[in-house]
């Protein structure tokens, strides 16, 4: 699994018809093919017996029945499914991402169900089992606050370097920790997420560019998440640990949990993925309404109410 929530996986590639792939740039984007790769390879031969893309749908490219009815039969009708479903519904490399989650949505599916679309799943809830042992949350908590919550920047950049449309300023992540501080001074901040994010004053303790097991278990012990849509969010809802999650371009209906707080501003929302490039404002907006409407009193709020409950 990679940052970019998409899986692709290559079977036997020792044996089997040789594949062209004209677009492997598209196909293959987190696989370490970029532009400076085109310039030395051309376009990209590989052998695979099985060709599967698995993001926000799971798309079947490529599919050798054989080779999965002798060694693994069940896994085999799955594919056999994914592959027909992919012919019937359209779901070659151009189709975007968000037309896909919109025919979810109209049938009241959400990001977990929404793999149940072409019948080769069933998935009846979003819950997903992380064991986490005590030996490990024992390890990765020590030296940080004996209570704290955790949160994430969560940026990150389009390909044109400007930053993801639901990107949200650090300084209003600082000023709601600010605020947090002031009122809860005996509870730890600590800020979780990539090895590059830009630290916050009014954290307490760092967890920066850490393995995930340890992260996993971070989130565990916190007293509340708050960050943006994203990978964390579903790790730490997973783990029963409440969230309070500002929502922009992506859809809190699909992509949210009941048991957490979505923070939504104004009538602007859920243009995530129109375009190839997912996470570019279908606006142009530099500041994005959807996440520069959210203002860090808003989410104080709502930590506020939490806090004066728990």
């Amino acid at each position: 699994m990679t940052g970019n929530c998409a899986v692709f996986l290559l079977f036997d590639h020792r044996y089997t018809d040789i594949i062209k792939l004209d677009n492997y740039n598209r196909f293959l984007p987190w696989r370490g093919y970029h532009e400076t790769d085109k310039k030395a390879f051309g376009d990209a031969v590989v052998a695979f017996h099985d060709a599967v893309e698995a993001c926000h749908y799971i798309r079947v490219d490529r599919f050798d029945e054989a080779v999965f009815e002798s060694r693994y039969p069940e896994f085999g009708r799955r594919m056999k499914i994914l592959q027909d479903e992919t012919g019937k519904d359209g779901m070659h490399l151009g189709i975007p991402t968000h037309l896909s989650n919109i025919r979810r949505q109209y049938k009241g599916l959400n990001a977990y169900s929404g793999f149940n679309y072409n019948g080769a799943f069933d998935i009846a809830d979003k819950k997903v089992d992380l064991p986490v042992s005590q030996e490990l949350l024992e390890e990765a908590t020590r030296g940080l606050p004996p209570k704290y919550v955790t949160v994430n920047v969560g940026s990150g950049e389009c390909k044109d370097g400007s930053k993801v449309a639901k990107t949200w300023p650090a300084e209003r992540f600082e000023k709601v920790m600010e605020m947090f501080k002031a009122k809860y001074g005996a509870v730890g901040i600590v800020q979780i997420g990539a090895g590059d994010s830009g630290k916050l004053e009014a954290a307490d303790a760092f967890f920066l560019g850490k393995p995930m097991e340890q992260a996993v278990a971070v989130l565990k012990k916190a007293t509340f998440h708050l960050d943006i849509e994203g990978g964390l969010v579903h790790i730490a809802s997973q783990l029963g640990t409440k969230c309070f999650v500002l929502f922009g371009p992506t859809v809190a209906e699909y992509y949210g949990y009941e048991n957490n707080t979505n923070i939504r501003a104004g009538n602007c929302h859920n243009c995530w993925a129109i375009y190839p490039d997912v996470y570019r404002c279908a606006r142009d907006m530099k500041e994005p309404e959807c996440m520069y409407g959210i203002t860090p009193e808003m989410v104080f709020e709502e930590i506020d109410i939490y806090m004066k409950e728990d």
